[in-house]
């Protein structure tokens, strides 16, 4: 016998043809970057000016070079690699004002002072 005597049972059948209707080869990416172009409401977020995204790619290779440090000599060495790699590509070169700034390694006994000069 049926178990579900008693519960009435609805049972609805649809056929759709929208998928074979749907043409996908017309949807290349220029059509979608021209699409997201004229309608940037739709985009999860906006593009990134090119300076903002050159600095947040230039943070995240520091972190990861940061990371691989298994030592506290390691780890200033490469702070110090980062620095002058700043140093040799900073924008503001024109200023030759001096800078000094104490970093903790997080340890009470250990802390480390750089000095870094703008070049002219």
């Amino acid at each position: 016998q049926d178990q579900y005597i008693g519960i009435p049972l609805l049972v609805r059948n649809c056929k759709t043809k929208w998928w074979d209707n749907f043409n996908d080869e017309k949807y290349d990416s220029k059509y979608l970057d021209n699409f997201f172009n004229k309608n940037p409401r739709l985009c999860k977020s906006a593009a990134l000016d090119q300076t903002t995204a050159k600095f947040l790619q230039a943070k995240s290779i520091a972190s990861a070079m940061l990371a691989q440090a298994k030592t506290k000599k390691e780890y200033i060495k490469l702070m110090f690699e980062m620095l002058n790699s700043l140093d040799s590509e900073s924008e503001d070169e024109k200023s030759s004002a001096s800078s000094i700034k104490t970093v903790d390694l997080a340890d009470d006994t250990t802390s480390v002072t750089i000095t870094r000069t703008k070049k002219k």
